[in-house]
């Protein structure tokens, strides 16, 4: 769903919409389920920063490693299916 707040976001910002009128438009239609506020804001600047290119993937971040991608484990994963 937060694909579609941040497509709703990305056009809005595009049409020079600010951040508390966008979240109250998407508060206005979804309700409590709604991103707040603060999240709102954050993608506006990241579209304003970035020449409107949101990017919708997660980015690598400090804390534990993800190891399910590692090609150990991927050969352990179709030994296991085979």
């Amino acid at each position: 769903m937060h694909t579609k707040y941040q497509a709703v976001t990305d056009f809005l910002t595009h049409k020079n919409v600010t951040p508390t009128r966008i979240y109250q438009r998407l508060f206005a239609f979804c309700g409590e389920g709604t991103v707040n506020i603060s999240t709102v804001h954050h993608w506006v600047i990241n579209l304003r920063d970035n020449g409107r290119n949101l990017n919708l993937n997660d980015q690598p971040h400090s804390g534990r490693p993800v190891t399910a991608t590692h090609n150990l484990n991927k050969q352990k994963f179709d030994e296991v299916v085979e």
